[in-house]
């Protein structure tokens, strides 16, 4: 799944991002776009019953 953040100028996107990805992105007004990336592990404990049931491949 991809998720995008949008927002206003000074809304908080990059501290919701930091607060999400446990990340230290510097917040502030920095005058131009900046694009965050990051890799998120959500658990989900009916994913792994459906693992244990099927034993997919990856």
């Amino acid at each position: 799944m991809r998720l995008g953040i949008i927002g206003l100028p000074q809304s908080g996107k990059t501290t919701l991002f930091n607060a999400l990805t446990r990340g230290t992105q510097p917040t502030g007004a920095t005058g131009r776009i900046e694009v965050h990336t990051a890799v998120v592990d959500v658990p989900d404990p009916r994913v792994d019953r459906l693992t244990d049931m099927f034993k997919p491949k990856k």
